[in-house]
């Protein structure tokens, strides 16, 4: 379609048919509550059948492609979604997804330290980035492996060590209360937490 408004038109038409769907099918509501759509991407972690039942749900012209292989895991967005059973109890764990990865060049993802670009965009990147792996990871390693890969990239982008730690501390005090799941979120651990980061960044393989 390619217009201004094709987003909206393409999202309005998959509501419809999920509406129509729905309404005419109310036993199934409760078995489809665990599923979600961003435009033409589908994450659904509540019934065992559907991509059979999205046949029924959305034009034959429309066919789904499934991406992942495991049924307990999946890439949706930019987050890995890893369903984990413990102790006969299924559990959650998420984390941050790069889709870049798999790309077969090196993409350009932050901005360079000679760019003629305000310092203060690359200051911003840094910041948005480090939160947004803490919002997505559940798990206080998962956050820091993405964090680790962040202060990597802009390492290798020419940023210094002492640029990278005020903005990476700056997210991590400003934001403190998206890292409370993760425990301990004291400004002495928080500390140490970006002390670690971009300790282990400076490892083309760092973890901790």
């Amino acid at each position: 379609m390619g217009g201004n408004a094709s987003p909206e038109l393409a999202d309005l038409t998959l509501s419809v048919m999920e509406y129509r769907y729905l309404i005419a099918h109310p036993d199934l509501q409760t078995k489809l509550c665990g599923t979600m759509r961003y435009m033409d991407d589908l994450c659904c972690i509540s019934s065992e059948n559907f991509m059979e039942i999205s046949k029924e749900i959305y034009d034959a012209s429309l066919p789904l492609n499934r991406t992942n292989t495991p049924d307990n895991q999946a890439d949706y967005l930019d987050i890995n979604i890893n369903i984990i059973n413990k102790n006969g109890k299924n559990h959650v764990d998420s984390a941050v997804y790069d889709k870049k990865i798999v790309f077969p060049f090196k993409p350009i993802r932050y901005v360079h330290s000679e760019s003629n670009m305000s310092r203060k965009v690359a200051a911003n990147n840094i910041c948005g980035q480090i939160i947004r792996a803490a919002r997505i990871a559940n798990r206080l390693s998962s956050f820091t492996s993405a964090s680790i890969n962040i202060s990597r990239a802009l390492r290798q982008n020419g940023h210094s060590v002492p640029f990278i730690t005020k903005h990476v501390l700056r997210a991590l005090h400003k934001h403190h209360e998206c890292f409370r799941k993760y425990g301990n979120h004291s400004k002495s651990h928080l500390m140490f937490l970006c002390t670690e980061i971009i300790k282990n960044s400076a490892s083309p393989s760092g973890t901790f």
